[in-house]
């Protein structure tokens, strides 16, 4: 349901200002690709840089918005790794992955030709990670 929700009306948009951007900024070289994002200073360049490579297959509109949405849909993996971590019933976890799924700001995003699926599903990496090593540490040194 998530990916479907996802890829509904993937193309329904031309690509918007901050969308074309990345894409011409991922049409660089490597280190042009660098430069371009310390001159703009907000953005890193890791979506730059995966988007590069993405290209290599084409430039369609579909196929250039479906990068955003494995980053999108593949965020529920380390919310379900977090819920998990963190206690959640199965039923609770699986209504938070439902919600997350198909929540309408997290599609938008997902749908969205920039960094903002990447770094939220890498952020959930790191919160799963960071509880996780946290509970291994306090259970190692007999913490409860």
């Amino acid at each position: 349901m998530a990916i479907f929700a996802h890829l509904w009306h993937l193309n329904a948009a031309c690509l918007d200002g901050d969308e074309i951007f990345s894409l011409l900024t991922s049409r660089g070289s490597l280190p042009q690709i660098t430069s371009a994002a310390l001159a703009d200073s907000v953005h890193p360049p890791l979506f730059y840089y995966v988007l590069h490579y993405w290209r290599l297959a084409g430039e369609g509109l579909l196929w250039l918005r479906l990068l955003p949405v494995v980053f999108g849909t593949l965020a529920l993996w380390p919310i379900s790794l977090l819920a998990s971590e963190l206690g959640l019933k199965p039923l609770e976890r699986a209504a938070l992955i439902a919600v997350a799924g198909v929540h309408p700001t997290l599609i938008f995003y997902s749908q969205h030709l920039r960094m903002y699926s990447l770094f939220f599903c890498l952020a959930l990496f790191s919160l799963w990670l960071d509880r996780k090593s946290t509970r291994l540490n306090s259970s190692h040194l007999g913490i409860s």
